[in-house]
């Protein structure tokens, strides 16, 4: 019995005879005593072999005997002497070999499974998992024959994992500190991390997934599962070794999709990876979606105001117009979606003296498509005519269309020298939609007369209430001019001073000529006249003089008056 200083003893013997005794056994048999008085088999020999049997010390710090038996068929046994000696363990376990790592589908642990450790001292096993670049060990798990575990910490819902092994005795080293004598890592063996993402346009569910890591055998195939609504699971694909992802296109909206990656191995053993669950919403759709009004503003544009649902998933909304000589909408532009109930427009192309233009605006879903179309709103159209000699101005107007409420009124609106009423001039019934307007009475403005119509709705099915104006429109009443043909210098009327009514009261100029051409007076004040003298005073002999008027109307048109006036002198 020879200890070889390595963790092992070495046994060798003689046979008891040669040839073999009749009923002998042919088989010699090895035994070691420990603790005292308990003989253990540690193995076989044949008879007539080497007679040489290297046995592996598992007992770590004890006197150990051994023995070799032969039995006869007679019943009786020859045993040897009874060697013994002081033995010490200095052997690790051996390296554990991990089945696999796998995630369990009803809990979310991650559960690993790996061999009996050969060595039959081993007294248990180190868990250790690879968190931020270092093994360590997170579980301990005592017993030979315990290869199984399950951690509850995991985070492999968000992440995949690497965990490894190692096998450990119940002898303690000659170390400082001491520890229990114990194998190296094993390889390391990764779960699978799935991920999903839902494309609710594509009504599709592309998943990806890391590859499962460790096993020797290599990976045969990755198994595609999945529960729609609460179903049992099922197999929906079987993908090569080398495919991490997936498209699962045609699903139903409004349903929740749950997956699992199941990886197999060339020698049929299996991992899950974590569950990964979608509910398939569709793009939440407008509740509402109304083009509440289309009003020209002072600028001449026109205002549109959508009243839309907010919350709905929209890109935008494509605003469409037909104008009065067209056959059919087209696009004008395109409105982001601002997340509120209300959105605006201002259309600046518009020539609001050809007509009515009606509008209409398309909601653009979150997959570009065209969802709700409002209704189409169709502007006033305002147009007036102009009787010089009276001074009235007829109004009319075309109806607004497009309001949800029904129209109580229409509000007319003057504006005079460029200044709009606050108040209305006149209300009519919806029916009603002309109005004569008597400006005889404003002799004493510059001729222009501004108009502007606006539609009033009732409170509406929305809950509100809206108005839309007309285009707006100017006419001009052509001026009125008296000039004298005479003054008299100290008489009745001794200033030669026109008299003009409805111009442009600063494009005034009065300009009076001697009969050589040359200027005596000239003035850009309307409210002064000519009263015969020069620039100097001195007054200017009695005769006749030429006079030149210009001016212009509101609306640009220029006025030329020339003529002759006489000037006379009372001298007494």
């Amino acid at each position: 019995m020879i200890d070889l200083a390595d963790g092992r003893v070495s046994l060798s013997w003689n046979d008891t005879h040669n040839p073999i005794n009749n009923g002998d056994n042919s088989t010699y048999e090895i035994y070691r005593e420990y603790p005292l008085g308990v003989w253990t088999l540690r193995g076989t020999m044949p008879f007539g072999g080497s007679n040489f049997f290297i046995d592996t010390i598992d007992v770590c710090d004890a006197m150990q005997a051994y023995e070799i038996r032969i039995s006869n068929s007679a019943g009786c046994v020859s045993t040897s002497n009874e060697p013994a000696m002081f033995l010490q363990d200095i052997i690790n376990p051996l390296i554990p070999v991990i089945d696999w790592v796998s995630i369990d589908t009803t809990n979310g642990n991650v559960n690993l499974s790996w061999n009996v450790n050969p060595a039959a001292d081993t007294y248990g096993y180190i868990i250790y998992m690879l968190i931020n670049g270092f093994w360590e060990p997170i579980d301990t798990v005592y017993g030979i024959g315990n290869t199984s575990y399950s951690y509850a910490g995991t985070n492999s819902a968000n992440v995949a994992e690497t965990y490894r092994l190692a096998a450990f005795d119940s002898c303690l080293t000659v170390t400082f500190p001491q520890v229990y004598q114990t194998s190296a890592l094993s390889p390391p063996h990764t779960t699978i991390h799935l991920q999903e993402e839902f494309s609710p346009c594509d009504k599709a569910v592309t998943l990806e997934w890391t590859p499962y890591m460790g096993w020797v055998a290599g990976v045969n195939r990755y198994e595609l599962i999945v529960s729609i609504a609460g179903s049992p699971y099922e197999i929906i694909a079987s993908l090569g070794a080398s495919t991490t992802t997936f498209t699962h296109a045609d699903l139903f909206y409004d349903a929740n999709y749950c997956y699992f990656i199941r990886a197999v191995s060339n020698d049929d053993s299996i991992s899950y990876s974590n569950r990964a669950c979608r509910f398939t919403q569709s793009p939440s759709e407008a509740n509402f979606h109304y083009l509440a009004s289309a009003s020209y503003n002072l600028a001449d544009e026109v205002e549109l105001t959508c009243y839309t649902d907010g919350a709905a998933s929209v890109q935008g909304y494509e605003v469409e117009v037909k104008g009065p000589l067209d056959l059919d909408y087209s696009y004008l532009a395109t409105v982001n979606a601002n997340g509120t109930d209300f959105v605006y427009y201002n259309d600046g192309t518009v020539i609001p003296d050809r007509g009515a233009y009606q509008y209409r605006i398309n909601l653009i879903d979150s997959c570009g498509n065209v969802g709700f179309v409002t209704n189409v709103a169709r502007t006033v159209f305002l147009e007036v005519q102009t009787d010089h000699v009276s001074m009235i101005n007829t109004l009319s107007w075309s109806s607004y269309e497009g309001f949800d409420g029904n129209i109580i009124e229409y509000r007319v609106y003057r504006g005079i020298n460029g200044v709009f009423d606050v108040s209305p001039i006149a209300v009519t019934l919806p029916g009603v939609r002309s109005f004569e307007d008597d400006v005889s009475s404003f002799m004493q403005s510059e001729g222009q007369f501004c108009y502007r119509v606006e539609a009033v709705e009732s409170v509406n099915s929305y809950g509100f209430a809206q108005t839309a104006f007309s285009n707006n429109v100017c006419v001009t009443i052509d001026p009125l001019v008296y000039i004298p043909n005479a003054f008299i210098v100290n008489g009745e009327n001794p200033i030669f001073i026109p008299i003009v009514s409805l111009y442009d009261f600063d494009s005034y100029l009065l300009t009076i000529y001697d009969r050589w051409g040359g200027v005596v007076f000239q003035t850009e004040d309307r409210t002064e006249g000519w009263n015969g003298e020069a620039d100097m005073g001195d007054l200017k002999p009695q005769g006749t003089y030429v006079y030149h008027l210009t001016f212009q109307d509101r609306a640009g048109k220029i006025y030329n008056y020339r003529g002759i006036v006489t000037m006379l002198i009372d001298k007494e």
